[in-house]
């Protein structure tokens, strides 16, 4: 009985240690991390125990044994794998298995790492969804076409970016999908603007082929330019959400390419400057259905101003900020057009020059929704942009201010509107709060009408006397500080007439009417003309021509500027030995303060005008004075005040 006990105690002992003969050692992988990102020279750790002793540990790289660590501190094996050579963007699996004094063999379970991109792509590539995420830790240049399907997704750490196109041709085809958007993301954590540096397309970018579609990018910026940064380069750009940079949505620069080939469809949003930067020239490549609210600040930053190609600034929903003078001109006669409900804001010094050495045409009809052209200085300031300026090479048949707010310029010293040797069409504008004049022109206009011109420091409208004749119908021109057009250069060789714009005409400069068309100058009933010291109003002076003031319904006032009035204070009225006679009529108005010619209010000189009904005072001299072979037609007309008499001599 004994011995049959001892019998089966041996026996039960021979399975215990049998059982713990076969127990294999428990081993797992400590470093990396599973699905981590590793580069360079990689250490890759391991603790493994055993109820008896590990003797080894060996270590796997893609099911191939790298090495073999017999020697444990604490129970942790390592080994020193040299990834240097891996492919970038390639995935590796990792495992360690553990053997003990008796051969058992303990698996770790397999862990996945993968190299990150960093350096130069110099062929062509593709990057696949399956292989996500494709992690970039150092600056990749594409140097080839690198090609990314939908649903790719690339992390970027910090500090690394995406270079497209620097030293040699490149080129992105990122073309997402509504359901499979392409990502451009941070890798760190937690993760926030200006996380890595952004996607940077330089000169050498293939245009024709770059592409981003239906992509996120987000969290870029720290390159101190955005998300995006166009430098000399095209490229297509359409239904992106750019997002979260720590400067600019996207920045596009250089004066010969940095513009696109599409832009549209895109949300730039919650970025910590403007959702977009971009020079003049290239503005016309913003397609529509943009979204760009919701920024720190909402607007397009407007570089450098130049203009030389025709195109047109959509309504993107967000005011232009323009930081430097819009110049629009070149040999080929570019037209910037300014989309209805646009606003563009001057910073101070900028303004708008059109025409300026070549050809050039602004078109801003505001038909379909008001057009403002205002300050970006805030509080708003009377001055605090140069305002807009028609030179010489301003293309006068096209160009035209439709509904157009303008607004706190004359910051060139002239007024809100500059018209040099130009004839724009300005129409149904408001036209207010200059530091100078509302307008000012020395060329006159192809249409000039139903415009407010208001609350500006000097006069409204400062014009040559040539053109007044070119001011139409409807003009709103008080509420200024100084009331009436001011007129200067004072030669008249077109037939024309001077409306009534309920404000009076201030001549700066003798007025005369001669040129060898017969130049008839009528002046509308209700209108004042009044002179400023020395100057005069000279009829048929050398060449023919001839005086129409008709006050039949309003009378008409030639008057002197001075305050208070004296008599004297300016010369008069003259009609020459070449007056035509037989046109040339004064009814109804009143001329008075004149003789400082030494002759009178009327002067005379073998001419022989029509005027009745006239108010003839206060003369220096006399009220009319004849003169050679005058023999006028007149009647009605009464004399007050004239210190030599009322007809003489």
């Amino acid at each position: 009985m004994i011995k049959r006990i001892t019998i089966i105690s041996v026996m039960i002992l021979g399975f215990i240690w049998l059982a713990n003969c076969e127990q294999a050692p428990e081993v797992s992988i400590t470093e990396p991390a599973d699905n981590s990102t590793v580069s360079g020279i990689v250490e890759i750790k391991a603790t493994a125990t055993d109820n008896e002793e590990v003797t080894k540990v060996e270590f796997y790289v893609d099911e191939e044994l790298k090495g073999t660590d017999e020697t444990a501190t604490d129970s942790e094996y390592s080994y020193t794998w040299d990834a240097r050579d891996e492919i970038p963007g390639s995935k590796h699996t990792i495992q360690a298995k553990a053997y003990d004094v008796t051969d058992n063999v303990g698996e770790s379970s397999v862990i996945t790492v993968k190299i990150p991109y960093e350096g130069t792509i110099p062929y062509d590539e593709t990057w696949y969804a399956a292989d996500n995420p494709h992690i970039i830790v150092d600056d990749v240049f594409v140097e080839a076409v690198l090609t990314l399907e939908p649903g790719v997704i690339v992390k970027f750490g910090p500090g690394a970016g995406l270079y497209v196109g620097v030293d040699a041709k490149g080129a992105l085809y990122a073309d997402g999908t509504a359901d499979l958007p392409i990502i451009f993301t941070s890798n760190f954590t937690p993760v926030g603007p200006g996380n890595w540096n952004g996607i940077t397309f330089d000169r050498f970018t293939v245009s024709g082929v770059t592409v981003l579609n239906h992509c996120v990018v987000e969290y870029g910026g720290d390159n101190g330019y955005g998300n995006i940064y166009c430098h000399d380069a095209s490229l297509a750009i359409t239904n992106c959400t750019i997002r979260h940079s720590s400067t600019y949505g996207v920045y596009a620069e250089r004066r010969i390419v940095a513009g696109f080939t599409d832009f549209s469809g895109n949300t730039i949003t919650q970025n910590a400057e403007y959702p977009i930067r971009i020079d003049a020239e290239h503005i016309r490549t913003l397609g529509p259905g943009n979204i760009l609210t919701g920024n720190a600040k909402d607007g397009i930053l407007v570089g450098n101003g130049e203009v030389y190609t025709s195109g047109e600034w959509l309504n993107h929903g967000v005011p232009y900020i323009v930081t430097n003078e819009l110049d629009i001109q070149h040999g080929s006669g570019p037209i910037l057009t300014i989309a209805s409900g646009n606003t563009l804001r001057f910073k101070a010094g900028t303004g708008i020059l059109v025409g300026d050495w070549n050809p050039a045409a602004l078109v801003a009809d505001g038909s379909s929704g008001q057009i403002t052209f205002t300050t970006d200085i805030t509080p708003a300031i009377s001055g605090s942009w140069n305002g807009i300026t028609f030179c010489d090479g301003t293309i006068d048949g096209v160009t035209k201010l439709n509904n157009c707010v303008i607004e706190y310029g004359g910051g060139n010293g002239t007024g809100n509107i500059y018209c040099i040797s130009a004839s724009p069409t300005i129409t149904n504008c408001s036209i207010r709060n200059s530091n100078k004049y509302g307008v000012f022109s020395s060329y006159g206009f192809t249409e000039f009408s139903d415009n407010t011109i208001t609350e500006n420091a000097g006069y409204p409208l400062g014009i040559d006397a040539e053109y007044v004749r070119t001011l139409g119908p409807g003009n709103n021109l008080t509420g200024n500080t100084k009331d009436g057009i001011l007129v200067g250069w004072g030669y008249i060789y077109t037939s024309g007439e001077w409306l009534n714009h309920g404000v009076p005409y201030i001549i700066t400069r003798s007025l005369t009417i001669s040129y060898s068309d017969i130049p008839v100058l009528t002046i509308a009933p209700g209108n004042t003309l009044r002179f400023r010291a020395d100057t005069w109003l000279l009829v048929g002076y050398q060449n023919q021509s001839a005086l129409v003031a008709d006050g039949s319904s309003g009378q008409i006032t030639f008057t002197t500027d001075i305050t208070p009035p004296e008599p004297g204070k300016w010369n008069g009225i003259t009609f020459d030995g070449n007056t035509v006679d037989a046109i040339t009529k004064l009814n109804n108005c009143v001329i008075e303060y004149g003789g400082g010619n030494g002759k009178g209010n009327i002067y005379c000189i073998s001419a022989s005008p029509t005027i009745t009904n006239c108010a003839i005072n206060y003369s220096s001299h006399w009220g009319i004075y004849l003169e050679g072979e005058s023999s006028p037609t007149m009647y009605g007309n009464t004399f007050t005040g004239n210190q030599d008499g009322d007809i003489g001599p």
